[in-house]
């Protein structure tokens, strides 16, 4: 190459250099584009079952837990309070709620009657479209004393199942994964 009477000559490796750097500016081709977005496709379908289980696990143990804090709400409303609780259960409608036995103020004495709590406590609780909770009552009584009806009841879905139980100890609230018998 001349410049001014000079002579530059490119040797091969300034030439090379030269190519590589232009390389990069080139940017990519469709089809390196096209097949990164085959491969993510396949790593997606391959990780959206998974999640989707792992979803529905996380729905269940969720719906076992909340329904054991609400238990020993109960439980604990019944002893603060000094008067019957119970959690009243709806299986036609997959619906739970708590209640309250109100006392006679002539007579001072527990009547039968009960009564939905007032307040965020006393809301109807929806069991969710596909988890099953069976109760073989369609109540459970806590005591002023601190005692609970003897219960147990099961939340599943499809094949997965929390045991909650309060037979084992008096006035304890026991959540099990697997379906205790």
């Amino acid at each position: 190459m001349d410049k001014g009477g000079i002579i530059f000559l490119e040797t091969p490796s300034v030439q090379k250099r030269h190519h590589l750097a232009t390389d990069f500016l080139d940017g990519f081709s469709f089809v390196e584009i096209i097949l990164v977005v085959v491969i993510l496709a396949i790593i997606a379908g391959l990780a959206i079952p998974n999640f989707s289980q792992t979803y529905l696990s996380f729905q269940l143990k969720r719906t076992a837990e909340d329904m054991a804090f609400l238990l020993r709400y109960a439980q604990s409303r019944a002893v603060t309070k000094n008067r019957y609780v119970q959690l009243q259960y709806d299986a036609d409608r997959s619906q739970y709620w708590l209640e309250e036995a109100s006392l006679s103020p002539v007579l001072n004495s527990l009547q039968e009657d009960f009564e939905r709590f007032s307040g965020r406590w006393g809301r109807t609780f929806d069991v969710l479209s596909d988890i099953d909770l069976e109760l073989s009552q369609d109540h459970i009584r806590f005591y002023p004393d601190g005692s609970i009806d003897k219960a147990q009841f099961y939340i599943c879905q499809k094949k997965k199942c929390f045991t909650i139980s309060t037979k084992l100890q008096r006035g304890a609230v026991h959540v099990f994964d697997g379906r205790l018998e």
